[in-house]
């Protein structure tokens, strides 16, 4: 079948005759290529180099979370950067909800600010979290946490003032 300008070819993966951690090493390597595309797509990451955005995707861990839970709560430390692939979440201050952030696997090329990116206040302004961020949907979210935060900041020099872009940006279309 063909998909937009993508040819989708279907064959039996024991035919390619490839040891498991093989098989391992090039699905990690097609679902960076997939994050790469992804992520160019995004408002505070476009137009990045290729060589930065692919050190980047190193240091992102993939977590999923349920519907109900709460990702943050307001005191909790700023120890992570929340990018959102797939599914739903929500911010609040106290009750009132602010925004509410959806999002469908693959849909970043199709939309014009790309992943939402969400969380990076704690970690720009270095407080704790002012907001709560509860999960609506079951959610896929790729994190890049407090540890990988400085060597983030080497691999990407301009890092920080892609985020607050972003974040001005996202300011502006909520207002």
């Amino acid at each position: 079948s063909v998909l937009g300008d993508c040819e989708v070819l279907k064959f039996a993966a024991e035919n390619l005759n490839i040891r498991k951690d093989g098989a391992a090493m090039v699905a990690r390597k097609v679902f960076d290529a997939f994050l790469e595309g992804e992520l160019s797509h995004t408002y505070a990451l476009r137009g990045m180099p290729s060589k930065r955005l692919k050190q980047l995707i190193e240091m992102l861990e993939q977590e999923t979370h349920e519907a109900g839970e709460t990702l943050y709560a307001p005191g909790n430390p700023g120890d992570k950067v929340y990018l959102l692939m797939h599914g739903s979440v929500c911010m609040l201050k106290g009750s009132v909800p602010l925004a509410t952030l959806t999002a469908e696997q693959g849909q970043a090329t199709s939309t014009e600010h790309g992943m939402e990116i969400f969380g990076e206040n704690a970690m720009l302004d270095r407080r704790p979290r002012s907001l709560t961020c509860k999960v609506l949907a079951e959610s896929t979210l790729l994190v890049l946490p407090l540890e990988q935060w400085a060597a983030a900041t080497l691999a990407v020099p301009d890092l920080k003032a892609r985020l607050r872009r972003g974040k001005e940006i996202r300011t502006a279309d909520l207002g």
